[in-house]
């Protein structure tokens, strides 16, 4: 059980929620090998509605998709060499199916693919964006390094690896199938970035399909994997439903080869994704009960509204 700030009573009110959820939604007892779309507890995202142009969401957070938050997509994996992947069926929750080429995608690449969305917004669908190292570098969240020679390279790098990507993101009966980056290019004489998102992205940002990520928990999260893999799963769920730790495994994409170093890892980052909450004024409590996890958190206001409208507060979206 993960260390808590708040009184004796509020931690027993979670345990006493967690233990209810795992009489009634999960049995721990039955979490041994499951495919990697086939997770008990964990609901299918919804049939995806059509919109013609992303969503208008405030400069404070980032919109991702749920499919892709719900996915080992952008993994929680860690610096180094990446392993190229060839048509790779991806770790992902019930109703999603992601077919992956490309080399394996960190939660760097996360952020840069968060920007490049953010910025897309503003502009009509598929049209060219053209954007500098620095403002990249700003709207991930990161500090400016004087746009030194080893920053840019480490930009194009990721640029490069996004451009070469392709998935298949299946959502029931609907899917994208395509690049990450549509087009790219630097334009020398300018020190632009020309980058270009295939507009039919936009049917992974229908209602109730995707998720505000709260920019500065992600910040403080940062250089920690798993911890920001856990918010963003975790942020895409008004009410989270039991999980188990072999299942939150597979589904970040995790490259320990042991579980139980993986739930040694876990508890750590469950602790941080914690703090970050209490830095920002928000709750997120976290308890782990015969290997099943349990999670209560603040969730938004576009998340209250959507628990509002289906009347229910354990939906799992």
């Amino acid at each position: 059980m993960l260390k808590h700030c708040d009184p004796v009573r509020a931690l027993e009110d979670v345990v006493s929620r967690a233990r209810a959820r795992a009489a009634n939604r999960l049995d721990p007892t039955s979490h041994g090998s499951m495919s990697p779309t086939d997770y008990v507890g964990l609901s299918a995202v919804p049939r995806p509605t059509p919109v013609e142009r992303l969503p208008d969401w405030p400069s404070t957070v980032r919109g991702a998709p749920n499919a892709v938050l719900r996915s080992a997509l952008f993994g929680a994996v860690g610096k180094g060499e990446k392993q190229y992947l060839q048509k790779e069926l991806l770790a992902s929750v019930n109703g999603v199916e992601i077919l992956y080429t490309g080399l394996r995608l960190d939660q760097v690449d996360f952020d840069l693919w968060l920007a490049l969305i953010h910025m897309a917004k503003d502009y009509p669908a598929g049209e060219e964006i053209r954007v500098t190292a620095y403002q990249l570098l700003r709207l991930m969240g990161r500090a400016d390094t004087g746009g030194s020679r080893g920053t840019r390279e480490a930009i194009d790098t990721r640029i490069t690896r996004l451009a070469n990507a392709t998935v298949r993101i299946r959502v029931g009966k609907y899917s994208y199938e395509g690049a990450l980056i549509s087009g790219s290019y630097r334009d020398e004489a300018e020190h632009h970035y020309c980058i270009t998102l295939n507009a039919k992205l936009l049917s992974l940002f229908g209602r109730d399909q995707y998720t505000e990520l709260d920019l500065a928990i992600r910040s403080t999260l940062m250089g920690k994997p798993l911890a920001q893999w856990l918010h963003g799963f975790y942020s895409s769920h008004a009410s989270p439903g039991p999980i188990t730790v072999k299942t939150l495994h597979d589904l970040c994409g995790s490259e320990a080869k042991r579980i139980a170093h993986f739930r040694t890892e876990l508890r750590n980052a469950l602790a941080d994704v914690q703090a970050a909450y209490r830095i920002h004024g928000q709750v997120f409590e976290a308890v782990i009960i015969e290997d099943v996890v349990h999670v209560t958190r603040t969730p938004s206001a576009s998340q209250l509204r959507h628990l509002e409208r289906k009347g229910m507060a354990g939906d799992g979206l």
